[in-house]
């Protein structure tokens, strides 16, 4: 069932506005729908309100002819790049730009390829310095919206009647993008109610293949977002795990909210000897707990002493949780990789500590650092060996400790 009260909606495309409206109606009958909205279309939304005096997101036809001209400027043939704008918009969604672009030509191997990606940042230099900051793209756009509600600790969106929206399901998705996680992100800093439903995977996709659902739901889990599996609409619509985070006004709310969830394991088949409730050392949260489960006929056992900290799986989670905090620090990541719960998971574990320690790799820059890293020595050791023939062999093996 879809909550009662204002709710905005967001579909994969505007031919699934139709589909969201029939399933309300089915449950609804009557009453006020809910706004019905594609990602862009949302983002667009939000974007007139917190962004009035712009940029002015200009139209694809638009920003493929300043694109003609930004090539022009950079003295480069205008098929050479194939530069479109529906291109640009999905390069500025993935969190890209030219800077990044020209810093990535400098480390890629081979001059053909470090010459086009030096060309794409050239042609994408000239088309900002032609638009300024009057318009931009809808990537672009985007990110701005993204960036304005990231800034702010609460916001409202005001639906035509005069309500205000903040709760909003992603419906039926197969990958969200980078700004699209901003945002999401950033909606629930504001106090928003929000979930993310993922398609279930295409058919033809191999296991081991990287899914681009899978990494987006690590993402959302390793941010605070709770990972459960609500039926919202119904077993045919909405039937695959989704991702929630909401907040809770009061202790007395979230402790039912709790016990909500343990009802529904109990339904499932799930034992109660198999759950445990967290809570802070607060002796508020175990009277509110008793009375709540008192009143809800779910048996609790507040005798048991046991510390979190002592929990093989919580000690592994907190060791995960502040490695992404701190982004990827060495000395955080040696302290993950020594958990026994994380070791026994993870082969060859002493080999990327020793390559950790020898070639002095710091972190704090994100995963992205390490393989960087890892990646340009491995690419060194291709340079040397096709320069030393004498030693190849010492730096084939340099290379292969690399991958």
């Amino acid at each position: 069932m879809l909550p009662d009260g204002p709710l905005a909606i967001v579909v994969p495309t505007s031919r699934q506005r139709s589909e969201a409206l029939v399933a309300w109606a089915r449950v609804h009958g009557r009453g006020e729908p809910p706004e019905i909205f594609t990602m862009w279309g949302f983002t667009r939304a939000l974007g007139q309100l917190v962004l009035p005096d712009g940029p002015r997101n200009m139209p694809d036809a638009s920003i493929d002819i300043l694109l003609r001209y930004a090539a022009h400027a950079a003295r480069i043939r205008p098929g050479a790049i194939r530069m479109q704008a529906s291109r640009l918009a999905r390069w500025s969604q993935e969190g890209l730009s030219p800077g990044l672009i020209q810093q990535l030509s400098g480390r890629v191997d081979g001059s053909r390829r470090r010459k086009q990606l030096q060309m794409v940042s050239n042609v994408w230099f000239e088309l900002l310095d032609l638009v300024g900051k009057r318009g931009c793209d809808r990537g672009t756009y985007s990110s701005l919206v993204a960036d304005e509600i990231a800034r702010r600790s609460t916001f409202t969106f005001q639906r035509p009647s005069g309500e205000s929206i903040d709760r909003l399901i992603v419906l039926d998705t197969h990958g969200v993008s980078f700004v699209d996680r901003m945002l999401l992100h950033a909606l629930c800093r504001c106090q928003w109610d929000v979930a993310v439903a993922f398609s279930p995977e295409l058919p033809g996709v191999e296991d081991g293949a990287s899914r681009r659902s899978r990494t987006d739901h690590m993402w959302f889990v390793s941010h605070g977002w709770l990972s459960e599996q609500p039926n919202l609409i119904n077993n045919e619509f909405l039937a695959t795990p989704c991702i929630l985070v909401r907040p809770f006004p009061t202790r007395s709310e979230e402790v039912r909210r709790a016990f909500a969830l343990v009802k529904e394991g109990v339904a499932r088949g799930i034992p109660l000897s198999e759950m445990a409730i967290c809570i802070p050392g607060s002796s508020d949260y175990e009277r509110i707990i008793l009375d709540v489960a008192s009143s809800g006929g779910v048996p609790v056992d507040l005798n048991t002493d046991f510390s979190l900290a002592s929990s093989r799986t919580a000690s592994a989670i907190l060791s995960a949780c502040t490695v992404i905090r701190d982004g990827w620090q060495r000395g955080d990541v040696e302290r993950m990789l020594r958990d026994p719960f994380i070791r026994e998971a993870i082969p060859d574990i002493a080999h990327l500590l020793q390559v950790a320690r020898e070639d002095r790799i710091v972190g704090g820059e994100g995963p992205q650092g390490w393989i960087q890293r890892c990646e340009g020595r491995r690419n060194d050791a291709i340079v040397y060996a096709r320069a030393d023939q004498e030693n190849a062999e010492v730096w084939d093996r340099k290379r292969v400790r690399y991958e």
